[in-house]
């Protein structure tokens, strides 16, 4: 019923339209029992109306009153239709209500219109913002509908593309697990030939050891063997050696012989004061020879001690100067030294310079003939370092046929000699810093026995004679 009045009365879905519905639904249930009513009741009920109408809920009370009066009246004065009248009569005082409720409600609504219009702009542009907003959505939604239709499209096209290569590498997979049978099988073959081989090359390897054993003691053998000729020789050669020290010996025998004749003429012949003066002087020259060689062997003995020595001098050095301050700066000689502790003390020392300054001469001789040795043994090195890299490049033109192993042992012999370079090299570089050093260490030394020659005068010559 409801959908049927508005359509006749083209409602919409807003308030006020409800609103008109349910005022126009007292009035139209009013006109139906108007219609089914006898006339005194129709006039009735057009006068309730005009006086809800009029007078809203006042109008509608005096209406109740008078309806429910004449219901009264017609009840006691009607024989028959008792209940269809008072059917009438309470359809009429309902839609009497209804009609006074929704005059009542449009009177409210229409006021409250009347006090609050700008909320009702408020609420217009609102509803038109909102529209405008659901349609900006719906294109929205349509741009985006349609890019998810395009990206379904794709990735249905991509599902497909993915089906197909899944599919391919289906069979790729059947072809390689068939593959993988096939190489298995090869797999266990060769499994089975290198255990067959390993068998083989266990046998090999004690036939090996057996052949080993047997070169070992070969090996031996032809060692005793040339043990045993070597002593051969050496028996030979000592037997030689023997007749020749005994050939020797018999001819030192006679020479001993014939100089015992000789000193017996030599001494016959010295009888003479001439010939006893010239065996003093022979003895005397003799003794010379022996002090010298022994001074010689001192000599070589203290050549560990050079650093002693050099603090000896160094002490000696302070010792002179401190004299040299004690006496007032006087020149020190032999001559003018009255103390004879001093003057010993003097003469040790310059003994002592006297000898560390040959000492340091033959140690720098022989320190310029080893560095010339080291040149030429640097020399001869390098020839042999070139004749070994010729060689080494003659055999890698050799061994290129090697195996794995034998090329390993190779290259550690390379590493193993390119180390040996760099400590060749160090070796080089330490030997020359001690050169350097030798040589500030010489020319310094040299300084300071010039200065100290300068400052202390010579002895006299008796002195030097003595010192010898």
């Amino acid at each position: 019923m409801q959908r049927v009045l508005k359509k006749i009365f083209l409602i919409d879905e807003k308030t006020e339209n409800t609103l008109k519905f349910w005022v126009l639904l007292g009035p139209f249930f009013l006109l139906l029992s108007i219609i089914l009513a006898p006339f005194e009741l129709a006039v009735l009920a057009t006068a309730a109306l005009f006086l809800s109408y009029r007078f809203k809920f006042k109008g509608l009370f005096l209406s109740l009153i008078a309806l429910t009066a004449f219901s009264l009246y017609t009840q006691v004065n009607l024989v028959e239709n008792h209940l269809w009248n008072l059917g009438l009569e309470a359809s009429i005082a309902l839609s009497l209500i209804i009609t006074a409720f929704g005059l009542d409600e449009i009177k409210n609504f229409i006021s409250h219109k009347r006090e609050n219009p700008q909320d009702l702009l408020n609420l217009q542009q609102q509803i038109n913002e909102n529209q405008k907003a659901f349609e900006n959505t719906e294109k929205n939604y349509q741009v985006n509908i349609n890019q998810l239709t395009n990206d379904l499209d794709t990735k249905a096209e991509n599902l497909k593309l993915t089906y197909l290569e899944n599919e391919n590498l289906k069979k790729d997979l059947t072809e390689n697990t068939q593959r993988k049978d096939y190489l298995l099988n090869e797999l266990d073959q060769k499994v089975k030939e290198t255990e067959d081989l390993q068998v083989k090359l266990d046998e090999l390897y004690e036939k090996i050891s057996f052949l080993k054993d047997e070169e070992f003691l070969l090996e031996k053998n032809k060692t005793s063997l040339k043990e045993i000729e070597e002593l051969k020789n050496l028996s030979a050669t000592l037997s030689q050696e023997k007749e020749k020290f005994v050939s020797e010996l018999s001819e030192k025998d006679r020479k001993i012989q014939e100089l015992e004749k000789n000193i017996q003429k030599v001494s016959q012949n010295l009888n003479s004061k001439e010939n006893e003066k010239i065996l003093l002087e022979l003895n005397e020259k003799k003794q010379k020879i022996i002090n010298l060689e022994n001074k010689l062997t001192d000599l070589e003995k203290n050549k560990p001690n050079i650093d002693e020595l050099h603090k000896k001098l160094k002490d000696t050095q302070i010792e002179l100067k401190t004299l040299k301050q004690t006496k007032n700066h006087t020149p020190l000689t032999s001559e003018n030294i009255t103390d004879k502790e001093l003057l010993k003390e003097y003469d040790n020392k310059n003994r002592e310079l006297s000898k560390l300054n040959s000492l340091y001469v033959q140690l720098k001789d022989q320190f310029n003939e080893k560095q010339r040795v080291l040149h030429k043994t640097r020399q001869d090195l390098f020839h042999a370092q070139e004749n070994f890299t010729a060689l080494k490049k003659e055999l890698n033109d050799d061994f290129k046929d090697l195996s794995d192993n034998e090329k390993s042992l190779m290259k550690d012999l390379d590493k193993t000699e390119s180390e040996l370079k760099v400590y060749k090299q160090e070796n080089q570089n330490l030997q020359d810093l001690i050169g350097e050093l030798l040589e500030k260490s010489s020319s310094k030394n040299e300084e300071k026995i010039f200065e100290e020659k300068e400052e202390i005068p010579e002895p006299e010559v008796t002195d030097q004679k003595e010192l010898f």
